[in-house]
């Protein structure tokens, strides 16, 4: 009885896997989310795309990108916010960093909701 898992799954497995992280780049257009949002929300003209990753297990994390009018904003540091006043409240979009140090931190943007 052979195995199913030799050298050239495992080969398929990381180059399927290395084209799933590339395909995770693209910008929004014309006011759609990108395809990888798992959670969207707007204020004014910002949209924040956020993927889930490990959804539904202890190592769930998340990590938010920002976009303003179907361009992505870079965030320079952590902490660095930016408040939209909406009818309802302030949003504050807040940016996390880029690092993720455990499986299950969270990184790039979030938004708060203040009424």
């Amino acid at each position: 009885m052979g195995s199913s898992a030799g050298p050239g799954r495992w080969r398929r497995l990381g180059v399927a896997t290395l084209a799933a992280m590339v395909s995770l780049t693209p910008l929004a257009g014309r006011g759609r989310a990108p395809r990888e949002c798992d959670e969207t929300f707007r204020a004014g003209g910002y949209l924040l795309c956020t993927q889930v990753l490990h959804a539904g297990t202890r190592s769930e994390g998340r990590v938010g990108r920002l976009f303003l009018d179907d361009h992505e904003v870079t965030g320079r540091t952590a902490g660095e916010t930016i408040e939209v006043r909406m009818p309802q409240g302030t949003v504050r979009f807040k940016f996390l960093g880029d690092q993720r140090p455990h499986l299950w931190s969270n990184s790039g943007w979030t938004a708060d909701r203040r009424t």
